[in-house]
């Protein structure tokens, strides 16, 4: 049995007995500290609104689970924040996440003769280019692993509104647009996918808003190690646009500060200043379209009036685009 010395952030409630039968339920957050493991036997695991957080730097803290083991989704806001080890082949759903966007990911394994650990990371520490000048650098949404042995695995991922593959699409029309890639050898290549609906969401036909990609063929996981969303750089050459108003009251119309056309990166930047040369927002890496007018220093709704904008796209001089935008609230 592992050694288990888990530092507990909130307070667990066990019901029943300890068998492989029985039931736990966790209310609050537990943390998993580096070079320890936390093993679960459980049939059916459920979180109320808490997370498992392990230790991500090496030697790392791991979640691992029992071969008959269920994790049993709950809230999105429920997850393990850190590193899923499993031993045993068949079908497992890795419940992942990070920066509180829940993003599980399905292996369908064979051959799996010791371990396989899976972690999510919104970004990654470095990027990684394709080979291909149609494909653009992906920046956000990396499924990574680590294996023993040289498993086989067919991979589901799956994507709700707040991992906002439209920021990454520009369409909501996805079907030819969004690819999977895979990290073989420092370069990204293609992986051939079927896209359908989001299983955990069957009420929402597929889009940008709702879907999952799961691969033809299986792959070798020790040649590949990361999986990520790619999109063709055809297909994001829209016209530049900054949108000059905004009007944040509720109507669905202009609500949120648009700007379209522009390839933002790790070293963007935006800076809204209003007439007195004050900095009230301020936004790094890529913009989402999701800024609504408050004041970044008091989160407090901005007066209506005029504002002044820059967009410094690498972090370089000169920047690209300069501007006034306008914020009426009636």
């Amino acid at each position: 049995m592992p050694q288990i010395k888990p530092s507990i952030l909130g307070v667990l409630f066990f019901i029943g007995t300890f068998n492989l039968s029985c039931q736990v339920t966790f209310f609050g957050d537990l943390y998993v500290g580096k070079n320890k493991e936390l093993h679960i036997a459980f049939k059916e695991t459920y979180f109320s609104g808490g997370k498992i957080k392990t230790h991500r730097q090496d030697p790392v803290g791991i979640i691992s689970f029992g071969s008959e083991s269920k994790w049993t989704q709950l809230y999105e806001n429920s997850y393990v924040d850190g590193i899923i080890r499993i031993y045993h082949d068949g079908v497992f759903t890795f419940p992942v996440g990070d920066l509180n966007i829940f993003s599980p990911i399905t292996f369908y394994l064979i051959g799996n003769e010791n371990y396989i650990q899976v972690e999510y990371n919104h970004t990654l520490n470095r990027l990684y280019f394709s080979n291909s000048m149609e494909i653009e650098t992906p920046q956000h949404h990396f499924w990574s692993w680590k294996v023993q042995g040289n498993p086989f695995a067919r991979i589901q991922t799956f994507w709700w509104p707040n991992h906002k593959i439209v920021s990454l699409t520009k369409n909501e029309v996805i079907t030819d647009i969004l690819n999977i890639g895979l990290l073989l050898k420092g370069k990204w290549k293609k992986y051939f996918s079927s896209l359908t609906s989001n299983p955990f969401t069957p009420e929402f036909p597929l889009s940008a808003k709702y879907g999952s990609s799961i691969g033809v063929e299986p792959i070798s996981l020790s040649e590949n190690s990361v999986i990520t969303y790619l999109t063709n750089k055809k297909d994001l050459k829209i016209e530049k646009l900054v949108s000059q108003v905004i009007t944040p009251n509720n109507d669905n119309t202009n609500d949120t500060w648009k700007i379209q056309g522009y390839q933002f990166n790790l070293k963007s930047e935006i800076k809204v200043y209003d007439l007195n040369q004050k900095l009230v927002f301020s936004h790094l890496e890529i913009y989402n379209n999701d800024w609504d007018g408050t004041a970044v220093q008091t989160g407090e709704p901005l007066d209506n009036g005029g504002y002044f904008f820059t967009l410094d796209l690498d972090g370089k001089k000169p920047i690209e685009k300069k501007g006034w935008l306008y914020i009426r609230r009636n």
